[in-house]
């Protein structure tokens, strides 16, 4: 009976201190720039997935990966006009269900709020040459203090309202990552 009590008393505090030796991953919600690492989703279906900023080079990877669905991605031509133009249509639908490699580079952030600003550098030749692919240079994410939701902007103004807000999915970093 004894044995019994302490094998109780063992396997209760082991699983008690399971997450503070950790096996189990809490995500880091203390910044906008912390918050924003992970695997978000648009209303559209575009994925975005950000990397931590590595401390050397004071980059991460942001992968942004294309809606396979030609619906979607004409609803997205339609409310990005005027900014594309129609012909680049065709030229756009290419991209559908493809993974574009970026980097980038945080500009600033308000670490008790929910701005943080990064630079996006440009991809490959391949993708440089519509407007439309390689994002805007800097890029403003207001990413809720909940780490649930987030919406962008540009100069100061709210991106497509097609793509707004952009829901948390998981940690992932990389679609690769299983």
């Amino acid at each position: 009976m004894k044995f019994f009590k302490i094998f109780i008393v063992l396997t209760l505090l082991f699983v008690l201190w399971i997450p503070n030796f950790g096996l189990s991953k809490k995500r880091n919600l203390s910044t906008p720039l912390s918050r924003l690492v992970g695997h978000w989703q648009d209303s559209l279906g575009f994925e975005y997935y950000f990397s931590p900023i590595d401390s050397t080079t004071m980059t991460g990877s942001l992968v942004r990966v294309v809606p396979e669905k030609e619906e979607k991605m004409m609803e997205f031509i339609e409310g990005m006009s005027p900014l594309i133009d129609k012909s680049e249509t065709a030229s756009i639908l290419k991209f559908a269900g493809k993974a574009i490699y970026y980097q980038y580079k945080i500009l600033s952030q308000v670490p008790n709020g929910q701005e943080v600003q990064i630079a996006i550098l440009l991809p490959s030749k391949d993708f440089s040459r519509f407007r439309f692919f390689p994002l805007p240079k800097e890029v403003t994410f207001n990413v809720k203090k909940d780490g649930k939701r987030m919406n962008w902007s540009i100069g100061g103004h709210t991106a497509n309202k097609l793509t707004n807000p952009i829901k948390y999915v998981d940690s992932k970093t990389s679609p690769e990552e299983e």
